[in-house]
């Protein structure tokens, strides 16, 4: 999605559980007066290649939801064959939100875990009873104003400008 929107804001959270008998939810809040007009929720799995060839069957499934005050909003159950589960939501208003995710079948009995991201002109962070969810950067034409996520920045790190 941020190659397509690249100046929208992203954030991410892993979920590491494996347990596909349970709804995980996330939350996050529109503050009154406020309107994201354009959202994508989307779940992400390891992709085939991730697996040797005999350990990958089948397709992943997942239902994800969308609550607004308790009350059920929009849903959809995904089989995405490249590993990428995406809900469009329009114009969510003032209220507080709850994103519920159930994996009802994986495709592989390793690697049981997903990404949780969101995507939104101006951002939307979630969280979970104990965790938050990190902005994801992107490249695009202001990446080089935000700090790299992949770099421990007490190293010291030479990278020059390929002249070529």
């Amino acid at each position: 999605m941020n190659l397509i929107h690249s100046t929208w804001k992203s954030y991410f959270l892993e979920d590491k559980s494996g347990d596909e008998r349970k709804f995980h939810k996330y939350h996050f809040n529109i503050k009154e007066k406020e309107v994201v007009k354009e959202m994508y929720i989307q779940v992400d799995f390891y992709p085939d290649r991730m697996y040797p060839p005999s350990c990958a069957t089948g397709t992943d499934k997942v239902l994800i939801q969308l609550y607004k005050d308790g009350s059920y909003v929009e849903g959809k159950y995904y089989e995405p064959p490249y590993g990428e589960a995406m809900l469009p939501l329009s114009n969510l208003g003032a209220g507080k939100y709850e994103i519920r995710v159930k994996v009802l079948r994986w495709k592989s009995k390793y690697g049981r875990e997903y990404s949780l991201r969101t995507f939104s002109p101006d951002g939307v962070q979630f969280w979970t009873k104990d965790k938050w969810s990190v902005e994801q950067y992107v490249l695009g034409a202001d990446s080089a104003k935000k700090p790299s996520m992949d770099v421990n920045h007490n190293d010291k790190v030479d990278i020059k400008a390929d002249k070529g």
